[in-house]
């Protein structure tokens, strides 16, 4: 059995988006806005949800 062996460092991935993959850029980050812009909302609607019995 063979395998690859790579040196360990922490964050590294040898995975790397494909060009599909890099089609969904604008929309990802779009959702990164989204939610940068509503964070205190959502955090709200998360308490509210967890405040549940």
């Amino acid at each position: 059995m063979r395998g690859l062996s790579l040196p360990h460092v922490t964050g590294a991935s040898p995975y790397a988006i494909t060009p599909l993959g890099r089609t969904l850029a604008g929309t990802v980050d779009a959702l990164r806005q989204w939610a940068e812009q509503h964070i205190d909302e959502v955090a709200r609607a998360q308490e509210h949800f967890d405040a549940r019995p």
